[in-house]
């Protein structure tokens, strides 16, 4: 029997605009949160993990703390990985069918 890794990560909020997704998570089991920054235009990914005090403001402003933390800190991931979450993510948030009653 193998054990099966539990997935403490949870999204707290997305936004999207211009071909840019950006994703605010928490890690439940080490407290930590990150921002994850998909964007389709330039076919680029990369998550930065930031202070939980400073995670709304790196959330509507990713791309300044990229600059403020550096690339030592900013993670780079690969745009097909953050593409299938995008992916998983949105055929959750596709409208459902309404059904009429004759």
């Amino acid at each position: 029997m193998t054990a099966t890794p539990i997935n403490h990560r949870r999204e707290l909020a997305h936004r999207a605009s211009n071909g840019i997704d950006v994703f605010l998570f928490w890690d439940a089991s080490s407290n930590d949160v990150s921002i994850e920054v998909v964007d389709q235009r330039e076919e680029s990914a990369f998550e930065l993990h930031v202070d939980p005090k400073a995670a709304l403001d790196a959330f509507y402003h990713p791309y300044a703390y990229r600059g403020l933390l550096g690339t030592d800190r900013a993670h780079r991931r690969s745009l097909r990985e953050s593409r299938g979450r995008l992916l998983e993510r949105r055929r959750f948030d596709e409208p459902r069918p309404s059904y009429r009653l004759p």
